[in-house]
């Protein structure tokens, strides 16, 4: 259980670097965004499959929406070219 937790923050922490990166050096951004996409999917599989309680806001969801921030980037500046 404290393992679920601590993959938990870790989501949020590379979400919220993964954001930073996006913002000032993109290529970082993109590779920080595929670890996260990697880490957030781990803890919504584990806590899916153990049935974990989680509070109001799941970690791993927050985490995947951070980490699809260079993502959005992309296709809103491809979209507005």
């Amino acid at each position: 259980m404290k393992n679920i937790r601590i993959i938990g923050i870790l989501c949020l922490v590379v979400g919220g670097f993964t954001v930073l990166a996006a913002l000032y050096y993109p290529p970082i951004g993109m590779i920080s965004a595929l670890v996260g996409f990697i880490l957030s999917s781990i803890y919504v599989g584990l806590v899916t499959r153990h049935d974990v309680k989680v509070g109001f806001f799941n970690p791993g969801y927050i985490g995947l929406l951070l980490s699809s921030t260079p993502l959005l980037l992309t296709l809103y500046f491809m979209i507005t070219r």
